[in-house]
């Protein structure tokens, strides 16, 4: 997916591909995505969902929120707000993670 809104209001949801800049995705549930979410250095995109978010690959270049974020793979030039808590099984690079 490389461009667009997505809003999954109260649904969960799960992207089997990659997620590419100039896509933003909201919602109140949880959201798998199993590919890699990568933007650019000319702008970050945004993941904002109410509940737990998974990422299962590396990422890059990215905003996220969520209540929790759990990140299997590794990421960089990340922004991160999580209400609850992070889990990171990869490497980590150039990324704030504030809590709470």
């Amino acid at each position: 997916m490389e461009s667009g809104e997505v809003n999954l209001g109260d649904s969960n949801g799960e992207v089997t591909g990659g997620i590419y800049h100039g896509v933003v995705f909201r919602g109140q549930g949880h959201l798998t995505v199993k590919g890699n979410v990568l933007g650019d250095s000319r702008g970050r995109f945004e993941i904002e969902m109410s509940e737990t978010l998974v990422l299962e690959q590396s990422a890059k270049h990215v905003a996220l929120r969520a209540r929790h974020i759990v990140v299997l793979g590794d990421f960089a030039n990340f922004e991160c707000h999580s209400d609850i808590g992070m889990e990171v099984r990869g490497n980590l690079d150039e990324t704030s993670v504030p809590l709470g």
